[in-house]
């Protein structure tokens, strides 16, 4: 009898145990960790066009946004992906072996290994990072339509859940160690300052800005007014201005800037002293990956037809991406 008792006690136990594996299994699996950034915000505020991580780089293939292409560092393979419907791309995140992405503003997430598609948040969103093991959204006005009305920063985790919103009335923003630089919609779209739950709001800039970076403790923004750049402290101080060049895009990277002005693509150092053009022609959505700038050139010219190009910055030599070599 006692035998027949333990017996039934070890199987129970065992039975436990596989239960509890299966849960430990199945939590792990369907839960993400990420300690890192999915992309630059540079090129997410340049919309996301490129990316990479160490097995991968992701770009944009075509000027209408709607071709993926990845490619296998270890075995360089090439493939395009196939996408959700139709509509354009953009955002490019890279999580591990899984690449976030926005259509139409729906957010997706496709994962490299099984081929598959999968929704992580069904609104209207765009400039969309992930930073720490959080997805940090814009979501605009739904009775106002898209780039209408008063937008929102909302974050939610790496599957889309424990969605909150961060700040009301937030137009474009920067992450940068912990803190949240972002346009204020309801103050003319002055920068301010808060951390990452939206709290201890500091204003920083009292001028309009349209575009937003921060590298080595230094605040970069252009002017809405003036299209001109200016520079500053974490706190807004010491602001001045970097170049009287009209500025149409820009990327801001931890060495150098490359920016477009008056038909030319240039990159600079900090202080704007040596500018140096690397090509001609209209020049949009500037992506940095290592030494090499993705770029869409949207209409056809004397200089090139339009559609997504990459430079590299090393040999100065522009192509095609269809035409990349790496």
């Amino acid at each position: 009898m006692k035998g027949k008792k333990k017996v039934i006690n070890i199987t129970i136990g065992v039975l436990i145990l596989i239960c509890f594996i299966f849960i430990f299994k199945l939590y792990h699996t369907n839960s993400i960790e990420f300690s890192g950034v999915g992309n630059s915000m540079d090129n997410i505020n340049e919309k996301g066009i490129a990316t990479e991580n160490e097995k991968y780089i992701v770009y944009l293939t075509d000027s209408n946004y709607s071709g993926i292409t990845y490619i296998n560092k270890e075995t360089w393979e090439k493939k395009k992906i196939d996408t959700v419907g139709n509509g354009s791309n953009d955002y490019f995140n890279l999580v591990d072996n899984t690449i976030y992405y926005n259509k139409r503003g729906k957010l997706y997430k496709y994962d490299i290994n099984t081929s598959k598609n999968k929704i992580v948040f069904n609104e209207n969103t765009e400039n969309t990072i992930i930073y720490n093991n959080n997805i940090y959204t814009i979501k605009y006005n739904d009775n106002l339509g898209n780039n209408t009305g008063y937008s929102k920063l909302y974050k939610t985790d790496l599957n889309g859940k424990s969605k909150k919103v961060i700040l009301e009335k937030c137009e474009r923003f920067y992450l940068y160690k912990d803190k949240i630089y972002y346009t204020n919609y309801d103050d003319n779209f002055n920068l301010y300052s808060c951390d990452l739950s939206g709290e201890n709001i500091n204003k920083i800039a009292d001028f309009s800005c349209a575009q937003i970076s921060v590298r080595n403790d230094t605040v970069f923004v252009v002017s809405l007014n003036d299209q001109m750049l200016y520079t500053m402290g974490l706190n807004g101080e010491n602001c001045h201005k970097l170049s009287e060049l009209k500025i149409q895009s820009i990327n801001v990277t931890d060495d150098k800037i490359l920016f477009s002005s008056n038909g030319e693509l240039c990159v600079t150092n900090f202080d704007f002293k040596n500018i140096k053009p690397l090509s001609n022609g209209v020049f949009v959505d500037i992506n940095v990956v290592g030494n090499k700038v993705f770029f869409r050139r949207p209409v056809d010219d004397k200089y090139a037809k339009k559609g997504i190009y990459v430079l590299d910055l090393d040999k100065n030599i522009e192509t095609d991406v269809l035409n990349m070599t790496l």
